[in-house]
């Protein structure tokens, strides 16, 4: 629970600090699916791949001028991983907390996106953690794992007015965590207010 408040505060008084800078600011939520890759923790099996992540995020664009805003997240993301012979199976959830500086780039008056890079932060909990042998019974149990990581992100994002405050939009983000642990590919749908 320390590590959440942790992570809580450092997102708060970053969100602070840009306030001063602000020309106007979108919030809101995203939620979509994820693309998780574990690398083999300590030498318990292959690498699995998940494809059915539930994530949630809150959101806020703040935008320092026109063409520059920084995109800020507050994540959290469930998984469960199917155990065979060989895959390690096990539940999890993730909470990250990240800034991007995102760039708008044109190509007509109707035609743009934001593109941009950032650094973000996690702390992930892996449960149940197991093997399972042939027939479906437990062969090996492994320890819970519980840590941080520090990421780097890259994410493109388009939003389309629905009426005068509010917006929808669609989003890709590449998350590399730099313990080589995990990488995450998502696809996300928000919804925002400014």
């Amino acid at each position: 629970m320390k590590y959440i408040l942790t992570l809580l505060m450092l997102y708060l008084v970053v969100n602070t600090v840009q306030a001063d800078a602000l020309v106007t600011a979108e919030f809101g939520i995203e939620a979509g699916g994820s693309q998780i890759a574990f690398e083999d923790f300590e030498g318990e099996g292959d690498a699995s791949t998940l494809t059915q992540v539930n994530a949630l995020n809150a959101v806020l664009y703040a935008y320092i001028e026109r063409d520059i805003r920084l995109k800020n997240l507050l994540g959290y993301r469930t998984l469960d991983i199917d155990s065979t012979e060989t895959r390690l199976g096990q539940e999890g959830s993730l909470w990250t907390a990240s800034v991007q500086y995102q760039g708008r780039f044109e190509f007509g008056r109707l035609a743009y996106f934001w593109a941009g890079l950032g650094l973000g932060m996690g702390l992930y909990d892996f449960r149940d953690r197991h093997k399972v042998d042939q027939d479906g019974f437990l062969s090996t149990a492994y320890k819970d794992l519980t840590g941080n990581t520090v990421s780097g992100l890259a994410s493109i994002n388009r939003e389309f007015a629905i009426a005068s405050s509010w917006l929808v939009g669609i989003g890709a983000q590449y998350e590399y965590h730099f313990n080589g642990r995990l990488s995450e590919t998502s696809i996300n749908l928000s919804l925002l207010y400014r």
